[in-house]
């Protein structure tokens, strides 16, 4: 398409990808109003910096018709490079989408050469229910990989008291304190998740040192003086503005297997809702795997979420 081409983020784009995202947030809702996002950046993953991640498409006007930000979890074992493209209602399923999807990939393949992974997965989501954008992959030689429910729990009014097990204690993260054992915690309950990649010191560190990271909104399980579960809570401001409401979004929620299916998930999950509730938050979202039968989604719909819109991966194996 002439006049159309793919660049760089810079932060002159600012203000057309807002535009961009209104056009989106117009479409992309519920039955009920609610506008549904992508899940915002999560510090556990590392890679290059905003600008060398994150991509616009713009016409020959400098319009910007769609926009993507790479996220790579990288593992000795396997990694994983994910994209949830935004794409104008008007330009989805077309040349404009396309052209994003394989610059992604391409960026990405680029980023695997760097990697000393055994095995390094592409992964681009959209709603699952866009047949013609699920088409338009397929077309690009990308397979279906993964459905994933997006939850939400609205509005956080009548949330009901979280009650520990006997010989757990809840409480807010403390830095320094809980490190260790938080990562231990994340590794041990998430080993035989598919998506599967070791937690480290230094990627632990990133969440503790990123910008939305609070205590008071990150809570522990904890079983004499170690960590058993953890809910980590986001609160990202921008992403608020797209949806046009406040929302936490629920991170990770994680138990020990040794400790799963005693009520620890579920105390610490209404903990972490209380914690949203407290800080203004309406609305809490979360993303989860319906093969993952830990995370199942009949769990979070156990205590008051409802499934209201699903992402599907399609993605690839890199060389």
């Amino acid at each position: 398409m002439s006049g159309v081409e793919v660049r760089a983020y810079s932060d002159d784009d600012r203000e057309a990808v807002v535009e961009l995202r209104r056009a989106v947030a117009s479409v992309d809702r519920t039955d009920d109003g609610l506008v549904v996002a992508e899940p915002p950046p999560d510090p556990l993953f590392s890679g290059p910096t905003q600008h060398e991640a994150a991509f616009v498409v713009h016409n020959d006007e400098d319009r910007i018709l769609a926009t993507a930000q790479l996220q790579a979890e990288i593992g000795p074992q396997q990694s994983f490079i994910r994209a949830f493209p935004v794409v104008h209602p008007e330009w989805r399923s077309t040349r404009i989408e396309r052209l994003l999807v394989d610059r992604l990939r391409e960026r990405a393949s680029e980023r695997r050469t760097a990697m000393r992974s055994e095995a390094v997965h592409f992964y681009v989501h959209c709603g699952a229910h866009q047949k013609e954008t699920t088409n338009l992959y397929e077309s690009t030689g990308l397979r279906f990989m993964r459905s994933r429910p997006h939850m939400v729990y609205h509005p956080l009014e009548t949330l009901a008291r979280p009650e520990a097990p006997t010989g757990i204690t809840l409480r807010p993260y403390l830095t320094g304190l809980d490190d260790q054992s938080a990562i231990d915690t994340l590794n041990q309950a998430f080993a035989d998740d598919w998506e599967f990649v070791p937690v480290t010191e230094e990627g632990w560190s990133r969440w503790l040192d990123a910008p939305q990271w609070r205590e008071d909104l990150n809570l522990v399980a904890l079983e004499a003086d170690q960590v058993v579960g953890l809910c980590l809570c986001v609160i990202n401001e921008e992403r608020s503005h797209w949806l046009g409401r406040k929302d936490g979004y629920i991170d990770t929620l994680c138990v020990r297997p040794s400790f799963q299916r005693r009520g620890v998930g579920g105390a610490l999950l209404l903990s972490g809702l209380h914690a949203l509730r407290r800080v203004g938050m309406i609305s809490a979202t979360l993303n989860t795997d319906e093969d993952n039968p830990t995370q199942a989604p009949r769990f979070y719909e156990g205590v008051g979420f409802r499934e209201i819109w699903r992402w599907a991966a399609y993605g690839t194996k890199l060389g």
